[in-house]
């Protein structure tokens, strides 16, 4: 029996791969039309296997979420540094967005499959109310309640906002980079600054 690293390295390398073989399947047939089995066959496993993994065919596209949103609550924790919860949850969510920034294959790739899915999108949607939980979870730590979702909804909707215009470009900009704009435009406040005619 191999030692627990190699286990859970093995378990991980498995994911990455059924998470690979799903997608490219999504993409060259449809994912309301691939079934499960056919994902499982063509990455070499049962299709028990691939449950064991993934709680759902949904759950194959957006493989990592789960340990992603776990390595921004563990790096959302206030360190001395911090003047804020809010500088923390700026911090942490730059940390996020440079390893995103080096997995950008796989996210457009994931993000291509996304948008030719109503169900997907709204998988997303879903998944993304955990995001906004986390989030405010930080920030209650130091404002009251209702302050504190207020100040997630907006710092969500400029955390998506820098994320739409990374897919945009096709991940050709520094993700790390439009993140910390969209956070200096909430730190700026008040109301947004007019084009020059």
């Amino acid at each position: 029996m191999p030692p627990p690293g190699l286990r859970e390295r093995k378990k991980n390398e498995l994911r990455r791969e059924l998470h690979r073989v799903a997608l490219e399947r999504f993409r060259r047939q449809g994912f309301e039309t691939t079934t499960i089995d056919a994902v499982a066959a063509a990455a070499g496993v049962s299709r028990r296997t691939v449950f064991r993994h993934f709680s759902s065919k949904e759950a194959l596209v957006f493989e990592g979420y789960a340990e992603r949103l776990g390595r921004f609550s563990a790096l959302a924790k206030r360190v001395p540094g911090d003047a804020s919860a809010l500088s923390a949850v700026r911090r942490a969510s730059l940390e996020i967005a440079r390893e995103v920034q080096a997995d950008r294959a796989a996210m457009l790739a994931q993000r291509r499959v996304v948008q030719t899915s109503p169900a997907l999108v709204a998988y997303e949607l879903e998944l993304d109310r955990g995001w906004l939980a986390s989030i405010e979870q930080v920030l209650a730590a130091e404002l009251p309640a209702f302050e504190a979702r207020i100040w997630a909804g907006a710092t969500f909707g400029a955390i998506r906002a820098a994320l739409t215009t990374w897919f945009e470009a096709k991940g050709r900009v520094d993700l790390a980079k439009l993140g910390a704009r969209a956070f200096d435009v909430l730190d700026a406040g008040g109301k947004p600054a007019r084009r020059k005619r």
